[in-house]
């Protein structure tokens, strides 16, 4: 189950699909590092990887990936060591 995503940005047409565990932990990352808007579409690794101080939400991130068998930056599993 997935939420889907379509429409148009900036001049450009996209569609996204985002699982059930990452909209979850989509809302909560606009609530924890408090985003004046929600993060990007597509770019959710890139927004949550530039709060290198935030083990919390990067561990939760690895485990919802290891989860869905998405591969993860071996970087940023020694982050959350």
């Amino acid at each position: 189950m997935y939420h889907y995503f379509a429409g148009c940005w900036d001049g450009s047409w996209g569609t996204f699909k985002t699982c059930v565990d990452c909209q979850e932990f989509r809302n909560e990352v606009e609530v924890d590092l408090h985003y004046d808007e929600r993060p990007f579409l597509g770019h959710l690794y890139e927004d949550i990887y530039e709060y290198r101080d935030c083990k919390p939400i990067l561990r939760k991130y690895v485990d919802i990936c290891d989860k869905r068998g998405v591969k993860v930056n071996p970087e940023m599993r020694k982050m959350i060591r």
